[in-house]
């Protein structure tokens, strides 16, 4: 397979990871984690590929199909990468992703039997955003514009930018799973706000650097952040307003509450995602920079 069909497939995979953790975040939000009690590593419930699609069923089951999709993509992505002229590292994430699929399949299995289920749901969550982070990294590598990077020697701001940049896609990470332990445990939300905060303030400086590039490469991933993390701030008070007063998570909750809950996990990966590839390109753009230096320091 060319480089551009592994761009489509790695974004095609990334793009069923993100749907999966908005699948999953439902399954939580209505409180159906426990209406399968069977699980066979297939997209079986209740001993049917195809159930009645009522209730907690409907979320459950519609999460473990999209789930299917998922490990199947990253199959795909995995076999292409192995026969095709990627490079080793490329190569290695696309085993490290299909074999955390796996992996999370598993746990999902553990879930569903109930084996420590509250430390199974967070490490659930956790390793959900990081595959689908993984996936965003492939999608980046195999871009269009990924070896075709010129750096203007004019642009100082790539060396912050790159750490702002990486910083905030620690944080944002570190921010998902403090929200992972919230939701499944009921406590942390203080951790969590405050986390969110100080994420919220290395976003905004990345972004705000992001824009000033003189690189078309940077400047659109540091729009996306921005306009991103605006949104989430706004979903971030309609969650914690809805999560602190009568919420329930029951499929009869109040379609506006899912939405609102749902909406910050989904912003929140897209705000990872975004972080991700900002601090992907402006290592790239660095590491061009410092290559197009090294001649005129030798010839110097």
């Amino acid at each position: 397979m060319g480089r551009a069909g592994l761009r489509r497939l790695s974004l095609a995979t990334a793009g069923a990871t993100w749907v999966l953790l908005v699948a999953g975040a439902l399954v939580t939000s209505t409180g159906s984690g426990d209406a399968v009690p069977d699980w066979w590593f297939l997209p079986i419930s209740h001993g049917s590929f195809l159930p009645p699609m009522v209730g907690g069923v409907l979320f459950e089951h519609g999460h473990r199909l999209v789930a299917t999709t998922v490990g199947l993509l990253a199959l795909a992505l995995a076999f292409a990468l192995a026969r095709s002229s990627a490079g080793r590292a490329g190569r290695t994430l696309g085993y490290a992703v299909l074999a955390a699929v796996v992996l999370q399949g598993i746990l999902g299995g553990v879930r569903v039997f109930r084996l420590q289920p509250t430390l199974v749901a967070v490490l659930h969550a956790s390793l959900a955003q990081a595959i689908f982070g993984a996936t965003v990294a492939l999608a980046v590598l195999h871009s269009r514009g990924w070896d075709r990077a010129e750096p203007t020697s004019a642009d100082r701001d790539t060396a912050p930018l790159l750490g702002l940049s990486s910083t905030t896609t620690v944080l944002a990470y570190a921010t998902l799973v403090l929200g992972a332990v919230m939701r499944h445990t009921g406590k942390g939300i203080v951790f969590h706000v405050l986390l969110a905060g100080i994420t919220t303030v290395c976003a905004m400086l990345a972004a705000s650097l992001g824009l000033r590039s003189e690189e078309k490469a940077l400047r659109r991933p540091a729009l996306a952040l921005a306009v991103l993390l605006s949104l989430q701030l706004a979903l971030g008070v309609g969650s914690l307003a809805i999560v602190t007063t009568a919420f329930q998570r029951s499929t009869a909750a109040p379609p506006l509450h899912l939405a609102t809950v749902t909406a910050h996990l989904a912003v929140g990966a897209g705000l990872l995602a975004t972080s991700l590839v900002l601090a992907l390109r402006a290592r790239r753009a660095f590491g061009a920079r410092a290559a197009l230096a090294a001649p005129a320091e030798v010839a110097a």
